[in-house]
């Protein structure tokens, strides 16, 4: 069995830029390999809405074309990521009567349905992406992660609804009629878009390690506008919050303080030279500040970035800590994003936030060096969820109504009981009685 019998294509829109990927998935070894990938800017997105709807098709054509010319295949299905910024969240508490004395699939469906009911503060500019259940209880009492199949009277659900932006959703779904996946060699057909989710649900399939996803971790992801924590319990995400601040901000402090001549000369100063680290012996460092070209000590760059980083930080910290989650940020912190690429922020957050802390890299094998940074974490996750159908395990990922939410273990139906092969001389003594044995009828 061979890699490209099972091709997947992920694409994740981020707010400054969109990633492609093609993934395959080894059916007998079970090795996921990221064969292709692409990075084109997030054109047609201003702030949280669709600005220039063809000009947005055009950029993941352009991405889809090149991701299936480098693969040299077709992908079976395409799945989609959206930043966290196109999404809301509200949490809410509901609960349901059990009438038949033990809890079943449908009294956890009809419970999710009254609580996406009782989320009626959102606006009709939303849609229900999923719900993330936080917490069960049986009867007043905490109950495992899953219910199903336990004596009870009464079922309660502490629950996170998350309501996706209309506009970007409503339109990457009508997506799949206009763009299409081939080129010259394979012949062209639409999309087979499968599914479209946020960013936040697929994190945990790219970072966390076995032992992690049985325990609860904290993923603090530094994109390029915004800043999301998202903690995991057992692999599935019980809080997440968005910070609206993040690499660009500190570009945009570097601008400021160094008083270069533009934000553009900022992000280059710090891509190419920034670090939270200083080291006497390094060269100084080139850039323009009022229309001249100055070199200045790296001490003084990491000085600036080192306040704006644990300004950032301290004040992350401060809003978990009213969310009264801070008990599980100490369990540990994985750092991704672009942002987790400065050097010397790993150490800085672990001074800060009070945790240990590390930098995020792909967890499964066979994932090749281009998409292997933490920057790629969404990426990554997207391609390990879709080729593994990880997000079956938990019915609070990924789009789907509620009457398709799949029951926590498929019982297979019983097989019949193997023929009993019949020996081949008994066989051939059967079909031979009547030729032999002597009967009473004339001929």
């Amino acid at each position: 069995m061979t890699f490209e019998e099972y091709p997947l294509l992920a694409i994740d829109i981020g707010t400054s830029l969109i990633k492609c990927a093609m993934g395959v998935r080894n059916q007998e070894s079970g090795v996921i390999d990221v064969i292709a990938s692409t990075v084109r800017p997030s054109v047609g997105l201003s702030g949280d809405k669709v600005s220039d709807r063809a000009m947005l098709q055009d950029v993941l054509q352009s991405a889809i074309d090149q991701v299936v010319e480098y693969a040299m295949c077709l992908p079976k299905e395409a799945v989609i990521s959206v930043s966290a910024r196109f999404s809301v969240s509200v949490s809410v508490t509901s609960s349901v009567p059990i009438s038949n004395g033990q809890v079943t699939h449908t009294d956890v469906k009809k419970l999710i349905e009254r609580c996406q009911r009782e989320a009626s503060s959102v606006s009709d500019a939303y849609q229900v992406s999923h719900v993330i259940p936080l917490q069960f209880s049986l009867d007043g009492q905490l109950a495992t992660l899953s219910p199903w199949g336990q004596a009870a009277s009464h079922l309660s659900l502490k629950a996170s609804v998350v309501y996706a932006k209309r506009d970007i959703y409503n339109v990457l779904w009508s997506c799949k009629e206009a763009l299409t996946v081939g080129n010259a060699q394979l012949k062209r057909r639409p999309l087979p878009l499968r599914d479209v989710t946020d960013d936040v649900s697929v994190l945990s399939s790219s970072v966390l390690t076995s032992q992690e996803r049985e325990e609860i971790v904290t993923v603090i992801d530094m994109g390029a506008e915004l800043t999301k924590v998202v903690i995991f319990d057992h692999g599935r995400p019980i809080y997440t919050h968005c910070d609206f601040k993040g690499g660009r901000h500190l570009s945009r402090t570097l601008q400021k303080d160094l008083h270069l001549d533009s934000f553009h000369e900022a992000e280059r100063v710090k891509v190419e030279s920034g670090s939270l680290s200083s080291d006497l012996n390094a060269p100084r460092i080139r850039m323009r500040s009022g229309g001249q070209v100055k070199f200045k000590q790296q001490s003084t760059l990491s000085r600036h970035l080192e306040r704006a980083v644990k300004q950032q930080l301290s004040a992350l910290r401060v809003r978990l800590q009213q969310d009264q989650v801070w008990s599980y940020v100490q369990r540990g912190v994985i750092l991704t994003g672009g942002g987790a690429q400065l050097k010397g922020l790993a150490s800085q957050a672990e001074s800060v936030l009070q945790s240990p802390v590390r930098v995020g890299a792909p967890t499964q094998s066979g994932v090749c060096d281009l998409v292997y940074g933490p920057h790629y974490a969404t990426l990554n996750g997207l391609v390990n969820a879709g080729l593994t159908g990880y997000y079956d395990a938990w019915f609070a990922c990924w789009t789907r109504p509620i009457s398709q939410v799949p029951p926590p273990h498929h019982i297979e139906a019983p097989k019949p009981p193997a023929r009993q092969r019949e020996p081949w001389l008994s066989k051939l003594k059967r079909y031979l009685s009547p030729l032999t044995s002597p009967t009473d009828q004339p001929y």
